[in-house]
């Protein structure tokens, strides 16, 4: 089924429906029979265990749909909702939703399998749907979107650059300078400055000296304002000082097929590759560094390099996510890597084209967003101890609608309402949008891309960023088109609420970081981790005024987390994180 999301029918409803909510594990039992135990009831007086006839479930969906949900382990999450005398009950097992009918002699059989129906109220796992219907039943006004709660006001192209893009970036190059836009390019890369008086981004100079395919932005000197890292047809470190761009060579040993760039904690660079990954830094003047061991398979096509706290122990973690799968570095505890092992669970994308880490259920456990060339679009959720499982597949819209030419992905706010969303950006048609209807399911934005974008966005997109250009508390879409024009997509803010927090580090923090941090209310922690980069903007929005309590960590200090409280009002509020807390 196409499980389109129906706005008039939500979790909000099942729950509000159902007389009696149960969680139970369940089992196959014979060839005929669910059995359901180990009951645990969640609203009103469910039994504790049960049978269901499940003879009904056609021999082809059995097949496809029924019997995998048991393929690797014997029991599995299930979820029963019983209506008021036993008219419209269902169950709720792996990602699929069942009718059930009872028989007073027979009990409980399932009528119809997999109904379409209630896949468009949730189209998501049964572990997943648990949190949900928790989360229902604990909170006073609880939210599960059913639309995307934005609009655009207009759109107009705002600058022209050449050449192919790499990448592009808000950034802010220290404590004091205005954000600009970075665009990486192999025709010349830039510093663009936006220019509220005529509506439009402006060169900066002196210009960059670089022409990147791979690019990272970084603390990597003692000087107050990040330097650059580029690969183009040679690895260079680039710097500002007394108002010209200086560089040098940065040469390490056993480099091969260089295939990304990163920041790591303490000044550090990372260079992914067919290598696999080397750490570098810089002291006095020269670049010093070494690949670090690993198993690596044969031929590897490695791709980027994602860094984060993946088993939140406080100690930065590395992934390299290559074409068969990934390596993952576990921290040794003394601010350095153990040697890379193959990930359990990582999918074979082929060629990986861009991956971040972002929390899209909620659960304060990284995940991985990735577009590889084969697949597209991949999820991969979180499972502790650097394992991980492609969820695509139970994430709601994003199941069927994105295909496997999808250019770049950005997380981003663009509704303000705290959990991470979705752009997928394409070649030779418009973007493709998300919400986030919270827990790991993902909701098509129609209302931002249904008639509403401009004509010319549909010859294709480079790459792009979600950011609140002007302050008004509203991210917007800035994107570069096939033809390098710069695509302005203006966020709609009459009649919505639109303010948030733009989180950043100072000049002395970035040399510590990227660093770990949350941000939530304070008795219904529902935003999601993030991973704070040196230069980087992170939004966080808000849908009305109040407090917004920050929970953030620099690598290497255990479970000593600074926390702190900042009001958020009307329009975008700036904050800068120092290693003393936060400035305003």
């Amino acid at each position: 089924f196409l499980a389109f999301v129906n706005p008039n029918f939500t979790p909000l409803h099942v729950v509000a429906d159902a007389e009696h909510i149960s969680h139970y594990q369940a089992q196959v039992e014979g060839e005929h029979t669910l059995l359901l135990d180990q009951g645990q009831r969640l609203k009103g007086a469910g039994e504790e265990s049960l049978r269901i006839d499940i003879s009904a479930i056609p021999a082809e969906l059995r097949e496809e749909e029924f019997a995998p949900i048991f393929a690797e382990q014997a029991q599995s999450d299930a979820l029963v909702f019983i209506a008021a005398e036993g008219a419209g009950s269902t169950l709720h097992l792996g990602r699929y939703w069942a009718t059930l009918e009872q028989h007073a002699e027979r009990g409980w059989r399932v009528r119809e399998w997999s109904d379409g129906h209630f896949l468009g109220a949730w189209d998501g796992g049964t572990d997943q749907l648990l949190r949900v219907v928790r989360y229902i039943l604990d909170n006073p006004d609880p939210q599960v979107p059913a639309l995307s709660g934005a609009e655009w006001s207009g759109s107009a192209t705002v600058g022209q650059v050449e050449g192919s893009i790499a990448a592009m970036q808000m950034l802010h190059l220290g404590d004091d300078t205005a954000a600009q836009l970075f665009v990486a390019s192999d025709a010349g890369d830039q510093l663009l400055l936006w220019d509220a008086e005529v509506q439009a981004f402006a060169a900066q100079e002196p210009a960059l000296p670089s022409a990147s395919q791979l690019a990272v932005w970084g603390a990597f000197t003692d000087h107050e304002h990040l330097s650059l890292v580029s690969q183009g047809d040679s690895l260079r470190h680039i710097w500002l000082q007394d108002g010209s761009w200086h560089e040098e060579a940065i040469a390490i040993d056993g480099l091969s097929a260089i295939s990304g760039l990163a920041v790591a904690p303490g000044q550090r660079l990372l260079i992914a590759g067919a290598h696999g990954v080397a750490v570098a830094q810089r002291s006095d003047g020269q670049w010093t560094g070494q690949v670090l061991p690993a198993e690596l398979p044969a031929q590897l096509l490695a791709g980027p390099v994602v860094v984060g706290e993946f088993t939140n122990a406080g100690h930065a973690e590395l992934l390299l996510l290559h074409a068969h799968g990934a390596l993952a570095f576990a921290a040794d505890g003394d601010g350095g890597w153990e040697a890379g092992e193959a990930v359990t669970g990582a999918p074979a994308l082929g060629a990986i084209r861009s991956a971040q880490a972002v929390d899209v259920d909620n659960n304060g456990l990284l995940d991985i967003i990735a577009i590889g060339e084969d697949s597209g679009l991949s999820l991969w959720h979180n499972q502790g101890e650097m394992q991980w499982r492609e969820r695509r597949a139970d994430a709601g819209e994003i199941r069927y609608i994105p295909n496997a030419l999808v250019r770049d992905v950005i997380t981003c706010d663009f509704n303000n309402d705290g959990r991470p969303d979705l752009v997928l950006l394409n070649p030779g048609m418009g973007p493709h949008i998300f919400y986030n209807r919270g827990f790991m399911v993902f909701g098509f934005a129609e209302d931002l891309v249904g008639g509403t974008l401009p004509r010319e966005i549909y010859q294709g997109q480079q790459r792009g960023i979600m950011a609140d250009i002007t302050g008004d508390g509203a991210e917007e879409l800035v994107t570069i088109l096939e033809d390098g024009a710069i695509l302005r997509l203006q966020r709609d803010t009459e009649g919505y609420m639109t303010m948030g927090a733009q989180l950043r580090l100072s000049s002395t923090a970035a040399k510590r970081g990227p660093i770990m941090l949350r941000a939530g209310d304070e008795d219904r922690p529902i935003y999601a981790a993030h991973v704070l980069h040196p230069g980087e903007s992170l939004f966080i929005g808000r849908a009305e005024p109040g407090p917004l309590f920050l929970r953030w960590r620099f690598p290497g200090e255990g479970d000593d987390w600074q926390e702190d409280m900042l009001i958020v009002e009307d329009g975008s509020t700036p904050v800068l994180i120092t290693p003393e807390g936060l400035q305003q």
